[in-house]
Order: C-alpha cells, then structure tokens, then sequence
C-alpha cells in the first residue's frame, strides 16, 4: 500500500473516492496536510489546520452493503491502539468512533461507502495534535495541550494505517469486545440524535454485533440505534 501525501486538498475522503474511481490499487491511503473543506458526520464540517493528521484509508471490504456500518466502530478502536503504541494515554471510544482524552473530543471519523467499480469503503480519520483549533468547539481538545511528547502527524499516518490493516483482520466479534471493553458510552444515561432529527433517551446497556447502540428506554424495552449522535446524560452507573 502506498500513502499519497499532499500539502493541501479540500477532503482526503473526496481525494481517496477519487483515486479509487480511476482504477488505483487498493488498499491506498491518503493524507493531507491540511483540509480545506473537511467533513464530519452527519454532514459537519471538521477543522483542519496544519498540524493535525487527516488521513483516508480505502479499501474493498469482505462484508455487504448493509454490513460498512459497523467498520466504523472498528476504525475508531484501530485509532485508539496506535495511539496508544506510541506512549498516548488509551483514549476512550464514544458511540460510534470519537476518540475522547480528559473530556475532550481528539479525533473524529467519518466512513463512507463508494461505488468505485465494486463496494469500496473509506475511513477518514481527523486526530487534532498540535494544529490550531476553533475557539467555537470548547469540547474539542488536542493530545499537544493533554500530553507531554505528543506524537507527530508524519509519525502517527504509518502506525495508524498499521493498525487499522490490523483490527480489520481481526476475528470481528474478538475487535467488537475490545470496542465494548474501550467505549466511554456504554452504562451511561444517553440521548441519541438522530439524522432524521428525532431523539431516543435511555440508558445505553451494549453495542449489538451490527455496532449499533442498545438503548433500554423503558423497563423491558431496548431499542437499536445504528446512526445518529450520542450525548451523555450521565456518569456511569
């Protein structure tokens, strides 16, 4: 696999779509400098100033369609491994990929599935290191400010591409426990936001083999949650 390093693009998602659409070898990996247009989920935009690691990873994935959703977990779980094998504190996992450290959000991801001639899926991963950060976004934190010897962008791509090629080929249900083992979410009091508008409350008691939330909303009732934004209500119970 070869990583294409640029000084500047508008998405390294757009740019991997693109490199995948004209016929390139997967798996391949891109990485930017700095965004120009960035994108979060649930059609956000993500702040991309030099200094962070903005990196897309395509390939072709053994699994359906309906079945990509569930990748998403485990890019953030490839996350918080090469983090922590650089001498990072193990960040936390909430539902679905945010990596958080001290109470600040430190990386997003946003994975999209493509049609580049068969299903290509490709993860992009934004992790805030030393660049500088919007003063709107006081949850969002960077590993510079959290840390002593925070790592490098040129550093962490390699190490992260590494693990991401890892967890993927990783029996799915021994990477799902270690996500459940990893994620922030699970045993708190959760609102759940959803593309649609429309909010789910209860207590958050497991991710389904899908990846999607389980949510107890009344005594006897889960209800699964397979995209939306969580919001903590509460601490751990």
């Amino acid at each position: 696999m070869i990583l294409r390093v640029y000084t500047e693009l508008d998405s390294t998602n757009a740019q991997a779509a693109a490199l995948a659409r004209q016929g390139e070898p997967m798996p391949l990996a891109v990485q930017a400098l700095r965004q120009t247009a960035g994108r979060g989920r649930l059609g956000r935009s993500f702040a991309s100033e030099e200094g962070g690691l903005y990196l897309s990873y395509a390939f072709r994935p053994r699994c359906a369609l309906g079945q990509v959703p569930g990748l998403t977990l485990l890019a953030g779980l490839a996350a918080a491994d090469a983090l922590e094998s650089l001498d990072c504190p193990r960040p936390g996992i909430k539902w679905p990929n945010d990596l958080y450290l001290q109470g600040k959000k430190i990386c997003g991801i946003l994975t999209e599935a493509v049609d580049a001639g068969a299903l290509t899926v490709i993860m992009g991963l934004g992790v805030n290191l030393y660049n500088r950060l919007p003063p709107e976004l006081p949850q969002a934190g960077r590993l510079a400010d959290l840390m002593d010897g925070a790592p490098r962008p040129e550093a962490l791509a390699p190490v992260l591409l590494e693990k991401l090629e890892a967890v993927l080929s990783e029996p799915r249900e021994s990477a799902m426990e270690r996500y459940r083992a990893g994620c922030i979410t699970l045993g708190r009091r959760v609102a759940v936001t959803g593309a649609d508008g429309g909010t789910c409350s209860g207590l958050a008691v497991g991710i389904a083999p899908t990846g999607a939330l389980l949510v107890e909303t009344a005594p006897g009732r889960t209800v699964e949650i397979h995209s939306g934004e969580a919001t903590c209500t509460s601490h751990k119970i």
